[in-house]
Order: C-alpha cells, then sequence, then structure tokens
C-alpha cells in the first residue's frame, strides 16, 4: 500500500465507495509531504487553496493604487511539477470557479509547519 509520514495530516476525506469519487484535504508539514502529494495530484484533479494577488487599480485622475488581495482558488489542474532544491509543489491549471483577478495560474504550494 501507499505509505506516508507521521507528519501529514489527513484533516478531512470525504471518499463515495460506489465510484470513488470525492476529496482529501491534506496538511503537508515537511519536503517529503510535498512529495507524496506530487505523486497524488493528477491533470484533471481540482486543488483548493487561498492564495494572495496585487491587485492595481487606476482612477479617473491617473493615480495608481496597488492592494494585496486574498483570494481562495479551486483549479482544475493541467500540470503539476516538483521543485526538489525548494520543496515546493507547483500546481498549474484553470480557475474553477470565476474571479474578476485570474483565470489562469500556477500556485506554489509549500509545506506547513
Amino acid at each position: 500500500g501507499i505509505g506516508f509520514t507521521a507528519a501529514m495530516k489527513l484533516v478531512k476525506r470525504s471518499i463515495a465507495a460506489k465510484d470513488g469519487a470525492g476529496y482529501i484535504k491534506l496538511r503537508c508539514e515537511d519536503g517529503e509531504d510535498m512529495w507524496h502529494t506530487y505523486n497524488l495530484v493528477e491533470a484533471g484533479d481540482r486543488v483548493r487553496a487561498t492564495t494572495f494577488r496585487k491587485v492595481i487599480k487606476s482612477s479617473s485622475t491617473g493615480s495608481v493604487t496597488s492592494n494585496k488581495v486574498r483570494l481562495s482558488l479551486t483549479l482544475r489542474v493541467t500540470a503539476t511539477e516538483f521543485d526538489a532544491e525548494g520543496l515546493v509543489l507547483r500546481v498549474s491549471g484553470r480557475v474553477d470557479e470565476p474571479s474578476e483577478h485570474v483565470s489562469m495560474v500556477t500556485l506554489g504550494l509549500a509545506p506547513h509547519p
């Protein structure tokens, strides 16, 4: 079977016995957890994560302001990449739910001790 390190936490799970559809929520706490997650996520999966984006607005007077906006995004995965040196899992895909700030994105997911 699949072995997991003691550090990775399975926070929540809902898998249908009938067809195997459902979701899991993981808390990765080290680089090995990120590696295992990389091996679990496939193209077509949906990944949900929180990120921050810089939003720049121009006024009618020409002044420019920028704010950081917290976004909770759900991606339909198109590609994954694991950076073994930085221990970062990059997940690329199209945003599944409408967002005025992004439509395609690559999220860099890192351990959260």
